[in-house]
This record gives C-alpha cells, sequence and structure tokens, in this order.
C-alpha cells in the first residue's frame, strides 16, 4: 500500500513537472513576441506565430454592436514596424494565467 502511495505521488509531480515546463514555454513565447514588438522586429515576432495565424480583433461598429474583425498577419506586422522610432510604446504583462489543452495554451 505504501509502495502505491509512493508511486502515486511520484506520478502527480512528474506531470506537475511537465506542465510547469510547457507553461514556462509558453511564457518565453509569450515574452519574445513582445521583445520583437518594442524592438519593431517583425522577424521576430513572426517567429513566435504558428504558420497559419488568425488575427482577429473584437470591435464595435458604429451602432456599438460587437463585431469580430479578421487581419492578414503582414498587415498587423507592417502596422508595427511602421511606428515613427520617435515613438514610445510599452506593452506589460503583470501577471500571467496560462492553461494547457493538449496543444494549444491559453494566456
Amino acid at each position: 500500500m505504501r509502495l502505491l502511495f509512493v508511486l502515486v505521488l511520484f506520478l502527480c509531480f512528474s506531470h506537475l513537472n511537465a506542465l510547469e515546463k510547457e507553461r514556462n514555454k509558453v511564457q518565453a513565447a509569450i515574452e519574445r513576441f513582445f521583445e520583437g514588438f518594442h524592438q519593431q522586429d517583425s522577424v521576430l515576432i513572426k517567429s513566435t506565430l504558428y504558420k497559419d495565424v488568425v488575427m482577429q480583433t473584437i470591435a464595435k461598429d458604429s451602432l456599438e454592436n460587437g463585431i469580430i474583425k479578421q487581419e492578414k498577419i503582414i498587415n498587423f506586422l507592417k502596422s508595427i514596424t511602421s511606428i515613427p522610432k520617435t515613438t514610445k510604446f510599452e506593452e506589460k504583462i503583470l501577471s500571467y494565467h496560462i492553461q494547457i489543452y493538449g496543444d494549444m495554451a491559453n494566456a
């Protein structure tokens, strides 16, 4: 019985350790994305994205109805790289809540 308990504990800790490693990978990708964002480096930004990424924004139309806008990634990258170098901007992430479901992560 005691051996079974130790085995279960070992498996639980192994799973939690593997999950924490995956969360760290997700957080590192987010941090690389924003590093590229702040440096206006489209190559670095693109290196963090899925090859067939779909950019969507939730906004409101003139009647205040919610709408979803879809944009090509190339347009997003152009908008970031076209910000004048004299313009200072910084996005700060104050905390992370990362959930992983198989091959998909939500942060």
